[in-house]
């Protein structure tokens, strides 16, 4: 109930502890363990403290508050009604499929193939065809162990390409979803133990079913490429441009496809930073966005683009853009890091992309733009200090612009045809939050509310006030102009009738406008 009502407060609840873990960052630096009552979603909650064992029955008494999206119970005093008892069984889950809240600590199991063996921070990803989990080595440290099948030679557990069933506690910090191994039983290796097999794995712990002699194209990278293949035969097509010259060239093309290459990158700018949204705004991985600029004189095909953050230091792929993506000249698009930012962002009218992994560091990092070729775009490595805006500007204790660094600017570039590593061509942005999908803010225009051109976050006027918007709109005036948008009230109307008599309007005097004056004489006219 706490869970699935969102609750908070002073609260009393008993469940089975199904984990527990040492100091941990995430957590104030402090220990905790989880507790499970039965099964399903919204079945468990972290607690905060020490002193329990895997397996015990507790009744806990303690404060239940949200920190940083995970719930957790934090002051708690407990009992321990029972110990050595058997855990609710793992929820089966796809990898992707952790990625809810309502699975919030709940204990889970998950097959996929390992994507990512060294992610950065201490994680690694599974990926099903569905998409991405993470896993993090709060508990276990799977990244640094290895297997041996004979007690001499060893091998890293983890390889990328590998199948591996993990199971753990679902966990959210820095604003993604991760399960948490709690020892080396929770990370298996799956795959053939059939020695006479050609898709034998030496060092499989658990036999998946997966033993099969199937020929057919190995090369993942080949137009044919069968991911059920385990004999290689010969058979691969794999197209593309192979112009040694072209930036797109690839090697051990079989099919040349030379109309695609290309000689020179598209140009796109990064020109808009929203690194550390402040808390009247929302959550940090809410509203995060980088924006970036289309200065292309043509459209862009960005299918296979790549977008990259970092972590750890290095760089991190948190995007690829699928096929059939294009960006129109002058087109400002996002990257968001959540499901609730693509959803704030949505509706503004410009293309969101959510990436699949990562965020943007409070403290600066590196982010960039490459075509799928390893060809840089555009970079930028911000910073939340040094050169960069980071200060809050005030005049005779009035401010003008927040800090970039959570107090409700954004970090933006002060003209899209500046260099983006120079953090001098920076500034915080003069409204809050940014202007994500328009052009960036300026303490600089028209401050006339009556121009066509009227900037309304404008401070200081620039003297570009345009009035070329006025003029007649009324169609039946003399001076009607069909370029105006604002009335001038300066219409001219031409009232003189030519041919009063002409009652019937029809060009001529006849009998028939006497009978129409007949019919009317005498008759009242209205006041």
């Amino acid at each position: 109930e706490i869970q699935s009502g969102a609750l908070s407060g002073q609260m009393q609840t008993s469940g089975i502890v199904t984990a527990v873990y040492g100091d941990e960052g995430s957590l104030g630096g402090q220990p905790s363990f989880v507790i499970q009552d039965g099964t399903g979603a919204q079945s468990a909650i972290w607690v905060i403290g020490n002193g329990v064992a895997i397996g015990d029955e507790i009744s806990v008494l303690g404060n239940v508050s949200e920190v940083y999206g995970l719930r957790q119970i934090q002051g708690g005093s407990f009992e321990i009604l029972s110990s050595g008892n058997t855990l609710p069984a793992a929820e089966m889950l796809s990898p992707n499929a952790i990625n809810d809240e309502q699975w919030e600590c709940v204990l889970i199991a998950m097959t996929g193939e390992c994507v990512n063996a060294d992610a950065g921070y201490g994680e690694w990803h599974l990926d099903d065809g569905t998409g991405v989990g993470v896993i993090d080595d709060i508990g276990y440290d799977a990244i640094d162990d290895s297997l041996t099948n004979d007690g001499t030679s060893y091998v890293p557990l983890l390889e990328q390409g590998r199948d591996y069933r993990v199971t753990g506690p679902n966990f959210y910090a820095y604003g993604a979803w991760k399960l948490l191994p709690r020892d080396n039983l929770d990370v298996v290796r799956l795959g053939c133990t059939d020695v006479t097999f050609s898709n034998y794995d030496a060092y499989a712990q658990e036999d998946d079913g997966s033993c099969i002699d199937s020929p057919g194209c190995m090369n993942p990278d080949a137009d044919n490429y069968d991911a059920m293949a385990t004999i290689d035969d010969g058979s691969c097509v794999i197209s593309g441009c192979n112009d040694p010259a072209a930036l797109n060239y690839e090697e051990g093309v079989t099919n040349a496809t030379n109309e695609t290459c290309y000689f020179t990158l598209p140009n796109m700018v990064i020109n808009e930073i929203h690194y550390n949204p402040c808390s009247a705004q929302g959550d940090d991985f809410d509203f995060e966005f980088v924006e970036i600029y289309v200065s292309n004189d043509m459209a862009i095909d960005m299918g296979g683009f790549e977008f990259y953050n970092s972590a750890s230091g290095a760089p991190q792929l948190g995007y690829v853009f699928p096929e059939g993506t294009t960006v129109q000249p002058g087109e400002y698009f996002l990257m968001t890091v959540s499901e609730a930012g693509t959803a704030n962002y949505s509706g503004m009218g410009v293309q969101v992309f959510q990436m699949d992994l990562g965020n943007f560091s409070n403290s600066g990092e590196a982010v960039s733009i490459e075509d799928g070729f390893g060809n840089m775009i555009d970079a930028v490595t911000y910073d939340d200090g040094g050169a960069w805006p980071s200060q809050t500007v005030a005049v005779l204790g009035n401010v003008l612009i927040q800090s970039p660094d959570g107090g409700c600017s954004t970090l933006e570039l002060v003209q899209t045809d500046l260099n983006n590593d120079d953090p001098d061509n920076w500034q915080a942005s003069w409204v809050d939050n940014g202007t994500p999908g328009a052009p960036n803010s300026s303490a600089f225009g028209c401050t006339d509310g009556t121009a066509c051109n009227y900037a309304a976050g404008a401070f200081f006027d620039d003297g570009s006030c345009d009035f070329s918007c006025y003029g007649c709109t009324y169609v039946d005036a003399e001076n009607y102009d069909d370029m105006a948008t604002m009335d001038s009230g300066l219409c001219e109307f031409d009232f003189t009738d030519y041919c009063p008599a002409d009652l019937n309007e029809d060009g001529v005097v006849t009998t028939s406008d006497l009978l129409q004056f007949l019919a009317s004489f005498g008759a009242g006219c209205p006041e």
